[in-house]
């Protein structure tokens, strides 16, 4: 076995472990490596995401993110944080494509069309703002202030 297949095997149990993980409980957003759990989140929306990335120094390179629900704007930050896979009950095809256009594997197990705002009545305004972009530094940026604006 080469060592690209280990660290390809790696990573598919350790998507497993996310999958699983996001069945049994209610976190939305797990960080696993190596068969560890290193992060935990719940809450709504992308605000896990961006406040694990802000409040702790953990190398996320190799790591497995998994997310209850995958848009362009989470895909983004697992390439910011240089996941090496990412594990999603819920997604978007556009999610699945900017994680493959960085070389990130990947499970999707149920594609909508895209990311409703939280009124259900249009897109969600983290997807919109990285609808313009494909560069992971500008998305990361982009959507910290965004948050930051919602929060005001």
């Amino acid at each position: 076995m080469s060592e690209q297949d280990v660290i390809n095997e790696r990573i598919i149990n350790d998507i497993k472990k996310a999958q699983l993980l996001m069945q049994i409980s209610d976190v939305s957003l797990v960080v696993i490596k190596d068969g560890a759990v290193l992060h935990k989140r719940t809450g709504k929306g992308i605000a896990p995401f961006i406040d694990l990335i802000e409040s702790t120094s953990t190398d996320f390179s190799d790591c497995v993110i998994g997310d209850r629900l995958l848009g362009r704007a989470s895909a983004f930050l697992c390439r910011y944080v240089n996941a090496a896979g990412v594990y999603a009950v819920t997604g978007t095809k556009k999610a699945l494509a900017v994680l493959m256009v960085g070389g990130v594997m990947a499970q999707v197990d149920h594609f909508i069309d895209y990311i409703s705002n939280q009124s259900q009545d249009g897109l969600c305004p983290f997807e919109r703002v990285v609808s313009s972009t494909e560069s992971t530094v500008e998305a990361y940026e982009l959507i910290k202030n965004k948050l930051a604006e919602l929060k005001q």
